[in-house]
């Protein structure tokens, strides 16, 4: 089965991160591509084929997944910024733009940064709710435990009020959880096992809630 970068793009970053990378591709090409035109010359000709033909590459295959190819991908890239003729003159309203560009590149990194931290803590609560929970499953699912009365009955292999208090622990995880900036595509799968541990503990409105969430 083909996968391809730019359906990626799309499902991560959604409509503005596609056409942010369209764009981006189209000036990375362009540039070369019009400095050719000018001046004649092969080397940018060259350096503007490359990029059509990774970006054709990039529709069948996860290209920029691969360190390697990631790494192939923006050298060219760097060489396609570099190519003579592709710079304007160094006027002083282009330092300006280079310039402002610089701080708002500098800005974006310095969000993305502690963005990055605020999900990497999403993230931990994430891994310990979902830790707990399954520890709390893996005990109810233990043998000693089927009696008639159903896996809720109270045994000597496990306590009841220590199964409630766990799953009040994964629910009071899942607040925080929810409490927390940040996104990835795998959190859908959390919030199935907030709604896992919601039914367990008889609320059926809020597994109910939880698992609409996850869809």
């Amino acid at each position: 089965r083909a996968h391809c970068d730019h359906i990626q793009i799309l499902g991560e970053a959604g409509w503005p991160g596609i056409f942010l990378w369209a764009a981006w591709l189209a000036v990375l090409v362009g540039g070369p591509a019009r400095a050719y035109l000018r001046t004649g010359a092969r080397w940018p000709l060259f350096v503007s084929a490359q990029l059509v033909f990774l970006a054709a590459a990039m529709t069948t295959d996860y290209v920029l997944e691969l360190p390697y190819n990631k790494l192939q991908f923006f050298l060219v890239a760097f060489l396609a910024l570099a190519t003579p003729g592709t710079a304007r003159a160094r006027s002083s309203g282009h330092r300006l733009t280079s310039r402002a560009t610089a701080l708002l590149v500098t800005a974006v990194a310095l969000l993305s940064l502690f963005y990055h931290l605020s999900l990497a803590r999403k993230l931990h609560v994430s891994a310990t709710l979902t830790r707990l929970h399954h520890r709390t499953v893996e005990q109810l699912q233990d043998p000693r435990r089927i009696v008639p009365e159903g896996i809720a009955a109270r045994t000597d292999a496990y306590d009841q009020v220590a199964l409630e208090s766990a799953l009040e622990r994964v629910l009071h995880l899942g607040r925080r959880f929810d409490e927390l900036p940040g996104f990835s595509k795998t959190l859908h799968k959390d919030y199935l096992v907030l709604g896992h541990a919601a039914h367990l503990a008889g609320r059926s409105d809020l597994a109910a809630a939880y698992t609409r969430h996850s869809l």
